[in-house]
């Protein structure tokens, strides 16, 4: 059952992991994780980062990875029904989704009361060197995603969707009060060679602080860390999970590898924001 919280303010968990070569360690590292959270008095949203226990297999093309992807009706969706009914928080769940013939990369929230409320499935995706994302995933057809959980308004990205605009604005049409990204970003390597721009995690920051700033809307960004390679192609994550304000401003930033870090964010601040600023005055 949900908590009664008369004021705007919610905790966000945000789990920052590196991922091994062993898919069934990192599935018990990722379950223990979220079983190890400390809820509030406030609402609490949990928050991973992209495909959560499964290595970042779009660095490479491989058809073998195919066979990760996942149903709803999965012992892991279940397992983690009843963790969130346990610890009574919200957990966005980012997952490689299978449903009939097709696969998706998506995540859905799941409810203190075991409930999925919401699901959205990745829209923009990626076809480059090491983020080889057009080979497993369909492309959604699904609308921006916005979920009402009382308290706020949820909205919904996943990676590639954060370096494109409209997805902020159609997000804040829809009500967004606060915009959770799961994500997998670092600086590419082909042979040894880096193929990413050298400012590349400062256009990164750039980009999602700005448009934060542009609708006065605060963004959570989970970002996996560690490196991870396949035949000659690695990825070195930055980690840097974040979080801005309603300005735009990052208040909060993993610098230092944190497995778990906890925020609590105002979202009464909001409404002063759009005051000051003016940006969304016409929306």
């Amino acid at each position: 059952m949900n908590k009664l919280n008369n004021n705007k303010k919610i905790d966000v968990v945000i789990l920052q992991q590196a991922i091994s070569d062993s898919t069934d360690k990192n599935l018990e590292s990722f379950i223990k994780s979220i079983n190890n959270v400390k809820a509030s008095s406030n609402i609490t949203i949990v928050v991973g980062h992209e495909l959560s226990y499964l290595k970042y297999f779009p660095i490479t093309k491989n058809i073998i990875n195919k066979k990760y992807a996942i149903q709803k009706s999965s012992k892991i969706f279940k397992d983690i029904k009843n963790i969130c009914i346990k610890k009574n928080i919200f957990f966005l769940f980012s997952f490689f989704e299978k449903s009939k013939e097709r696969l998706y990369n998506s995540v859905s929230l799941i409810s203190p009361n075991g409930k999925e409320v919401g699901k959205y499935r990745k829209r923009n995706i990626p076809n480059e060197e090491c983020y080889q994302e057009k080979y497993y995933f369909n492309k959604s057809n699904n609308k921006h995603v916005v979920i009402d959980i009382g308290i706020c308004k949820i909205g919904l990205m996943i990676c590639w969707d954060q370096w494109h605009h409209e997805t902020y604005q159609q997000l804040n049409k829809l009500g967004a009060d606060l915009i959770l990204c799961p994500t997998s970003i670092g600086y590419a390597y082909k042979k040894s060679k880096c193929i990413s721009l050298a400012n590349e995690k400062e256009k990164w920051l750039n980009i999602i602080t700005a448009n934060s700033l542009m609708i006065n809307t605060p963004i959570v960004i989970a970002n996996r860390t560690g490196c991870e390679c396949s035949k000659d192609n690695m990825i070195k994550f930055w980690g840097s999970s974040f979080v801005t304000n309603s300005n735009g401003d990052i208040d909060f930033i993993n610098k230092n590898n944190k497995l778990m870090s906890y925020i609590t964010i105002d979202l009464s601040k909001k409404s002063l924001s759009k005051k000051i600023w003016g940006f969304c005055q016409k929306n």
